[in-house]
């Protein structure tokens, strides 16, 4: 018999291990299967949501993202009155000196008995993900209980789901959370999504949702009728219960009156834009901007792409409420631009901290290819807050192409590089990029590449602009320099504020400068204000009504623009 001890500090805890190996384990799952839940943490979320009860009236279980199928295959037990562990030889009691061998083999057979007993009257137990592995790896594990022919399986992914497999029930799902996602982003948009489909599919069905975001049970949309707090592991976790969805009550997503004004608002802005669009050959752009106060988002459209980012609600606003204006978006944007749902992603954009602007929130590294000005650019709508081409410098991406002829191009805090593409196609003598990130840096070079102007004149340069500048020898003939509004990167050792060092950072660069040199100086800080008389030895001229795009012209100091020369 195996005896255990714990020690923390000076205090010390000697246990006798009565288990043996671990109870939740249960024997049906293979180790390789991908399982957040542990099958007795399982077990206790299906009492919980009142399964015995369920199962007893006749009632379906579904799962609709049931991974290695956890909850199916307890629930399929619990129904079957099967106990767990029935068929394991050992455990760790058996060889305890006060064990009475008599009665547990009264226990095991009274279990025995009852074991199956109401197989053949199983209501429907339901389970679908979209994984093919993982429901490979479900069929494995259900028929090592000897319930293959009890519990029914799809490859589905819940947001396409099109049919509920009975008129009522009890849906159990474990939907990812934290540590299956990156970002609190991403889960927010995927709840939001479900809960959608919840809300048009699941009418008078009992509905539980297990997550370690309870702070972000809000984005399903659906008004909580309990909370049970529960232990995935470390983790503090949330079982919610959902109010149960009426028929009656259920709305269509975009079918309300305000997501009607807002789809007339979408085709307005589109038909005063489209020969501006046309003519310019343009295909990323913003089609709306917080025009309408219940809708406070900007829409982007990219190609066949929509990038949604929901500005911040005010706390006096409702989150649910909030979170069904989001679905309303989603819907009118699917409908009127022709843009499959899968295709629409879905951003909140709060306050940026720093380089938080420029921070991951995924790893899903899916970059897509859209056009400009005959270049290509890689974006990317769910790793960043922004996608990696900002469309308001449309214009001076343009301007660059059509003035870097035979010039010596520096490009400063780069990004992701798609004005050094302008400039390189343009015919720039030579180019260097500089940016702090190795990411952004690779991505500029993709960009250069899928274009066919990766060449050995064009350099990339990781460095901290601050310090590179002050550094540097060689001049240019044309310098983009482009901050953040404020940064306190790791990477430095200082913070950086465009408003309060932007006279020194404007004279560096300048010092840049060949004899003709023209330096462009932009930033997104709607409150800066250029101090030209510190910088009276330049010629300092505000180009920023050229620079602003006309589907940007509702909001005209969305970044602000200068042209500099030496006098």
């Amino acid at each position: 018999m195996r005896i255990n001890c714990f020690a923390k500090d000076n205090n010390y805890t000697v246990s006798i291990d009565l288990s043996g190996e671990s109870l939740h384990r249960r024997g049906y799952r293979s180790e390789d299967a991908i399982a957040p839940l542990k099958e007795n943490l399982a077990a206790a979320l299906l009492q919980r949501a009142a399964w015995v009860e369920t199962a007893k009236r006749g009632g379906c279980f579904f799962d609709p993202m049931c991974g290695s199928g956890t909850l199916l295959i307890e629930a399929a037990m619990i129904a079957a009155d099967i106990a767990p562990n029935l068929n394991r030889e050992y455990f760790g009691f058996l060889n305890w000196k006060m064990f009475d061998a008599e009665v547990w083999t009264e226990v095991k057979k009274q279990a025995q008995s009852r074991s199956g007993r109401f197989i053949d009257k199983l209501p429907k137990i339901v389970g679908s993900d979209n994984s093919q592995k993982a429901i490979r790896q479900t069929r494995e594990a259900i028929a090592k209980v000897g319930l293959e022919k009890k519990i029914e399986l799809h490859t589905n992914d819940i947001l396409k789901l099109k049919k509920t497999p009975a008129e009522t029930g009890l849906l159990l799902t474990n939907p990812p959370y934290g540590e299956r996602l990156a970002r609190d982003s991403d889960i927010g948009q995927l709840y939001n999504s479900i809960g959608a489909v919840f809300k048009k599919q699941f009418a008078n069905w009992q509905i539980f949702v297990f997550t370690g975001k309870d702070d972000l049970a809000d984005n399903f949309a659906i008004k909580t009728e309990k909370r049970y707090p529960f232990y995935n592991g470390p983790i503090e976790c949330s079982l919610l219960h959902f109010e149960q969805i009426k028929p009656e009550n259920v709305k269509e997503p975009g079918s309300s009156e305000n997501a009607q004004m807002l789809a007339n608002r979408l085709k307005k802005n589109l038909r005063k834009l489209k020969s501006y669009f046309k003519g310019e050959g343009i295909s990323c752009y913003r089609l709306y901007d917080a025009d309408l106060p219940e809708y406070a988002a900007a829409i982007d459209i990219y190609e066949n792409y929509a990038h949604i980012q929901e500005y911040q609600p005010p706390r006096t606003i409702d989150e649910i409420k909030a979170w069904s204006r989001v679905q309303d978006m989603v819907a009118v944007v699917s409908d009127v631009m022709a843009i499959p749902a899968e295709n629409i992603f879905l951003k909140r954009r709060s306050k940026q901290k720093g380089s938080s602007q420029y921070s991951k929130n995924a790893t899903n590294k899916r970059f897509t290819q859209v056009r400009e000005n005959g270049l290509q650019f890689l974006v990317n709508f769910t790793d960043y807050l922004d996608t990696g081409l900002f469309i308001d410098h449309r214009p001076m991406r343009k301007w660059i192409l059509q003035n870097s002829k035979g010039k010596r191009f520096l490009n400063l805090f780069a990004y992701t590089g798609s004005v050094t593409a302008c400039a390189a196609a343009g015919g720039a003598q030579s180019s260097v990029t500089v940016d702090m990130s190795n990411t952004y840096l690779d991505w500029g070079q993709r960009n250069l590449d899928i274009n066919g102007l990766n060449k050995p004149e064009h350099k990339f340069i990781r460095a901290n602009c601050l310090e590179w500048i002050t550094n540097e020898k060689r001049k240019f003939d044309l310098i983009f320099l482009d901050p953040p509004t404020f940064s306190n990167s790791k990477k430095m050792e200082d913070t950086f504020d465009v408003q309060r060092d932007h006279v020194e950072l404007i004279k560096d660069c300048s010092k840049l400068l060949s004899k003709d040199g023209i330096l462009i100086f932009s930033n997104n800080f709607r409150g800066f204000k250029m101090d030209s008389a510190a910088l009276d030895f330049l010629e300092i001229r505000d180009i920023t009504p050229k620079t602003i795009p006309k589907d940007f012209a509702r909001t005209p100091k969305f970044h602000q623009c200068w042209e500099i020369t030496r006098k």
